[in-house]
């Protein structure tokens, strides 16, 4: 059950150092145990370094998003558009590039919460495709995504250190 003080708001910029807490943090728990250490962590070092959290922040194509309960941040959101997008995709997309939630929060409703807040952003700036890559060794996040409206479109390879993983690509169009 979503807790009534729940909050989405724009992360600032000066909150570059929470977005990469709670980025690291999600990332980790997450998939971890899943990668071979050497790959994981070089992938982490990649990603969630200060300067390419900042690098990200900064990015006019880019808006992330804090979800809090209270004062706590229970989870954020990265959406891209255009230039940003990671994949190109035809048509006018949105690209879901992070969606996560602490593990104490999963299973309330805030991911559906998220995945909302992306289609309100996605209108916003005439967009009427909402896209994300997931990795297919995550059926419960595949089958999340299903739930909500995605369908299996295609696949990409995404590097995890020296690994390379599959990725479905995954769209919900917006009516």
């Amino acid at each position: 059950m979503i807790a009534s003080t729940f909050n989405i708001r724009s992360v600032r910029s000066e909150e570059w150092q929470a977005l990469q807490a709670i980025a690291l943090y999600t990332f980790r728990i997450t998939y971890e145990h899943k990668n071979p250490k050497d790959d994981f962590e070089a992938y982490i070092e990649e990603a969630f370094n200060d300067v390419q959290i900042q690098k990200e922040l900064t990015e006019k194509n880019s808006f992330f998003y804090f979800l809090e309960e209270g004062e706590k941040i229970i989870g954020y959101l990265k959406l891209n558009i255009e230039s940003a997008e990671t994949e190109e995709i035809e048509g006018d997309t949105l690209e879901i590039e992070r969606i996560y939630v602490l593990p104490e929060a999963q299973g309330k409703g805030y991911g559906k919460v998220l995945i909302q807040k992306a289609v309100s952003v996605a209108q916003i700036h005439q967009k009427n495709i909402v896209w994300l890559g997931v990795w297919d060794q995550n059926p419960e996040a595949i089958a999340f995504y299903e739930r909500m409206g995605f369908r299996i479109f295609g696949t990409h390879i995404f590097r995890v250190g020296w690994e390379d993983q599959t990725d479905y690509l995954m769209k919900k169009i917006i009516e």
